[in-house]
């Protein structure tokens, strides 16, 4: 490479170092960022399709259920689910996997006298034991 051609690389190269460090440290902070927001962020609560120990409909959209030792979660049907209140069992139907958590869609199946009812609900939340001594009794599961 003849002299003035170093010379012009080596000037792109000063120039460039700079903006590739400048580069790199602000990647580094956007994933400290990132990493900062991810411990901020609670926990998912969730539960086994397989755990539900007990069950209360509220009315035809919402049910309370009880899963393991004594969580309550509330459900919300999309649509009415009528006689839920009247089921003896209920399962979940779901494509993949076995865990369910707060804002997951899953299908409720409730049977009674040999018919299954079929709805689509959302996990709205998780109550707190605050919450679940403050329910109706007809409504604690």
């Amino acid at each position: 490479m003849n002299r003035p051609a170093c010379h012009m690389l080596a000037l792109r190269l000063s120039l460039a170092a700079p903006a590739v460090i400048a580069m790199m440290s602000l990647q580094g902070c956007a994933s400290d960022q990132q990493g900062e927001a991810n411990a901020r962020r609670p926990p998912r609560q969730c539960f086994s399709s397989s755990s539900p120990t007990s069950f209360r409909a509220v009315n035809d959209r919402l049910i309370n259920i009880r899963v393991g030792a004594g969580d309550v979660f509330t459900l919300e049907a999309t649509f009415r689910c009528p006689g839920i209140d009247f089921n003896r069992r209920l399962s979940f139907s779901r494509q993949w996997g076995s865990s369910i958590c707060v804002g997951d869609h899953v299908t409720v199946l409730s049977r009674s006298a040999g018919r299954t009812t079929r709805c689509d609900v959302r996990v709205m939340s998780r109550l707190t034991p605050e919450e679940v001594e403050q329910l109706a009794p007809r409504h604690r599961p």
